[in-house]
């Protein structure tokens, strides 16, 4: 059996043109979904290392704080927020001079570092470093 196709039928030529039309619809629009879900998911993720950070530094905050009224203080807190925590850490150290300060904080599935080395606490706070790591070199976390 041998099938030819018939040049005068003019709807032949408009199927085909409409399903090659709705396949590349079709795939710009799964390409523009997955390019807004990827974009919703990087979105939220430097959100929660935007958060994590902002815990970290208030938590870094509070532990001046704390060792402006006592000398002794060694960490060890965690603190809860709404959307995440952090942790305090300390050198073990106690006094005014040569202290430092390791600060873990996490929001969602981010984690943020801080350590800060101080020189002295009173009267005048004075800080060497004040800055965000990948791991902690100043304090014994363990």
């Amino acid at each position: 059996m041998h099938l030819t196709l018939q040049k005068n039928r003019p709807g032949y030529i408009f199927l085909v043109t409409a399903l090659m039309a709705g396949a590349i619809a079709m795939t710009t629009t799964i390409s523009l979904l997955l390019l807004g879900l990827a974009a919703v998911r990087s979105s939220y993720s430097f959100q929660t290392s935007v958060q994590a950070l902002a815990y970290a530094q208030a938590c870094a905050e509070r532990a001046l704080l704390e060792l402006r009224k006592n000398d002794e203080y060694v960490g060890e807190n965690d603190i809860t927020f709404s959307l995440g925590s952090c942790s305090i850490f300390t050198d073990g150290k106690e006094g005014n001079d040569n202290r430092s300060i390791c600060i873990e904080a996490s929001s969602g599935q981010s984690i943020r570092r801080l350590e800060i080395s101080i020189r002295h606490i009173l009267e005048t706070t004075s800080i060497d470093t004040y800055k965000e790591v990948s791991s902690f070199s100043l304090c014994d976390v363990s």
